[in-house]
């Protein structure tokens, strides 16, 4: 279950911009939320505003981002991604876009992100919430991908991960 995603240095999105599921303390509309573990969440949520605003390209952010975490381990070692960065501004043309997602399973709360352009993997990473501490499960930067003992599941599988291959996929 999501509960926030954020795009940065995407289509229209300079800075980073985050969509978050997580209720506020009102109290008026209880039956637009419901209660996770320590989460309280909305149902539903609506993105509105005037033409030409982003909405559109947030949507393609979250179907970009599912998309590369979903076929980035089929590619070739030669193949690009079809990311298009902020291009209105020439210091962030050539920096890498910018995913994140937190979401929750088996109310166990998440944080997965990573920064990609065209043709490599800038950083990667997966955090678990244990109590009120993010625990790093694996770190990925340019020198190299850190697994720690909280994940077994990934150990063994750096060396098989390509610089444009995401290691949550692999």
């Amino acid at each position: 279950m999501i509960i926030e995603f954020t795009v940065g240095n995407f289509l229209s999105f300079r800075e980073n911009k985050t969509l978050s599921l997580e209720a506020t303390n009102i109290t008026e509309y209880k039956e637009s939320t419901f209660k996770s573990g320590k989460f309280k969440l909305l149902k539903s949520a609506v993105l509105y505003g005037a033409n030409s605003s982003g909405k559109s390209n947030f949507i393609k952010a979250m179907s970009t981002m599912k998309r590369i975490v979903m076929t980035s381990v089929e590619k070739t070692s030669a193949s690009k991604f079809e990311i298009i960065p902020f291009l209105l501004n020439t210091s962030t043309e050539n920096k890498p876009t910018f995913f994140e997602l937190v979401f929750l399973i088996d109310k166990t709360r998440y944080r997965y992100g990573f920064e990609i352009d065209n043709s490599s993997i800038h950083g990667e990473w997966l955090f678990k919430l244990e109590g009120d501490n993010e625990i790093p499960l694996f770190i990925r930067e340019e020198n190299g991908i850190g697994v720690t003992d909280n994940f077994k599941e990934g150990h063994g599988l750096e060396s098989k991960t390509r610089e444009n291959a995401l290691f949550l996929s692999v």
